[in-house]
């Protein structure tokens, strides 16, 4: 209780601030490098030089950079009792931590600053939701309940829980 209490007022009362890296999903990276890319791979099975349309290669090439940078430049940041998502160039509303109601593991697959299939779902106020993929889920849903004990989260009683230790399993 100690720990808890002292974590929460830490968090509370000192400028304190914790960044969560994105997951990127290695298949979400190639579908996106295909799709973007594949005018230009049946450019080359045509014979047809990428000199003579310079103009949509380097396009392409600006907006393949473009994605990339808001994949590997998302991050969560939990300041004081917000909670700050940030994709490339793209700052999202920022989010009081006292009105998320949960966290739960979710493989929904709508746009979101969340560039991996391993996402988690932050249900916050009456009836809003945002998909985010820290790195580090365990680790982010605790720096939230530390904030806010009223979170439901099954990340949380998963990891808590832990495996069945193997004593446990000897008597079945």
């Amino acid at each position: 209780k100690f720990k808890e209490y002292f974590h929460t007022k830490l968090f509370n009362t000192l400028r304190f601030s914790m960044r969560f890296y994105s997951k990127v999903s290695p298949l979400l990276v190639v579908i996106v490098t295909v799709s973007l890319f594949a005018p230009l791979i049946s450019m080359f099975f045509k014979d047809i030089a990428l000199e003579s349309k310079p103009l949509p290669f380097a396009l392409l090439v600006v907006i393949y950079g473009f994605i990339m940078h808001m994949f590997y430049n998302t991050h969560y940041t939990i300041r004081e009792n917000m909670l700050y998502v940030q994709s490339g160039f793209i700052k999202y509303r920022r989010i009081d931590i006292y009105s998320i109601k949960s966290v739960e593991p979710s493989r929904n697959l709508l746009s979101s600053p969340a560039p991996s299939f391993d996402r988690i779902k932050v249900r916050y106020g009456k009836w809003s939701m945002i998909l985010l993929s820290p790195k580090d889920k365990k680790g982010f849903t605790e720096a939230l309940a530390s904030i806010n004990p009223e979170i439901e989260s099954s990340i949380l009683i998963k990891f808590r829980l832990g495996p069945p230790h193997p004593a446990s399993l000897r008597g079945r």
